[in-house]
């Protein structure tokens, strides 16, 4: 039978401070939970440069099981919340989180998965690319123009010979 919902998908750095990127109303033939988990794999499919690899999808259902504790265990930085009706109820009928189960880093290598992934994304960011690019182009004119004085002053009758 189909539903209509009204969702919410969220997302945080901070793992405190949510900030909505989407909120819209659709109907659909699947449960709430259902949805949720649906439209947080479509955020994955549509973000693959904001994730850091093994992500995790948990949806809670608060309606059903109000004392599900198993979204407590993920680090989430994208949330999706599911209302029923056009206008959104007071509270959401699913919850779905995407994130880090802390349970998944709980070995040493954790700082260094943590130091690389915050490594690749702020070099992935246009800023940096053209910071690295800039400084680049310093250094490479830097080096041919040393090479060039070095080659003419190796030829005969150059800047040490005319002195």
């Amino acid at each position: 039978m189909r539903q209509r919902y009204t969702y919410e998908i969220e997302t945080t750095h901070d793992g405190t401070t949510w900030r909505r990127t989407a909120r819209d109303s659709d109907t659909f033939s699947r449960t709430a939970p259902a949805v949720a988990r649906a439209l947080l794999e479509t955020w994955v499919i549509d973000h693959p440069g904001k994730l850091d690899g093994g992500e995790r999808i948990v949806v809670h259902d608060p309606v059903h099981h109000p004392h599900d504790d198993e979204h407590e265990r993920i680090a989430p930085t994208v949330r999706v919340r599911i209302y029923a009706g056009d206008n959104g109820a007071a509270e959401p009928i699913a919850i779905g989180y995407l994130g880090h189960d802390e349970r998944d880093f709980q070995t040493l290598q954790q700082p260094v998965r943590q130091g690389l992934s915050r490594i690749r994304r702020t070099v992935s960011e246009h800023r940096v690319e053209t910071g690295v690019a800039a400084v680049v182009s310093v250094g490479l004119g830097i080096f041919v123009t040393r090479l060039l004085r070095r080659r003419r002053s190796d030829k005969p009758g150059g800047p040490e010979e005319s002195a």
